[in-house]
């Protein structure tokens, strides 16, 4: 995010304040337009991020009954053996959303990627 926000010209903001723009409205009306699709990027990926965490379930959640579904995952997979149809089923339960979620900001991903990474 800040190699992109480094990307963005600093014309644009001494136009605005030449203009009489002040802080607030150059944020509003200029900055935040243009950092929207990084925005987004990050959004997505902090989304599956917290989607699939392991550790910070594990660690705060004791009661059986409010374990996420990643955890679920996880206890269906034994010492001695392993519950294929629970794990199966929870593995598909757990993926479809994340990939129907990835499929469905795909193109903001990769548009908030390129920009960031393009100069000029």
């Amino acid at each position: 995010m800040q190699g992109y926000l480094r990307s963005l010209p600093i014309s644009i903001f001494e136009a605005a304040r030449i203009d009489g723009a002040g802080p607030w409205q150059i944020y509003w009306r200029i900055v935040l337009p243009l950092i929207r699709p990084i925005l987004i990027t990050v959004g997505v990926f902090q989304t599956m991020w917290i989607w699939n965490d392991f550790i910070t379930p594990n660690v705060f959640l004791s009661s059986p009954d409010k374990q996420t579904l990643v955890l679920q995952v996880y206890k269906a997979v034994g010492q001695f053996g392993v519950d294929w149809p629970a794990f199966m089923t929870l593995s598909v339960i757990v993926l479809v959303p994340v990939v129907i979620f990835f499929v469905a900001m795909q193109r903001h991903i990769v548009n908030g990627l390129l920009q960031g990474s393009v100069k000029g």
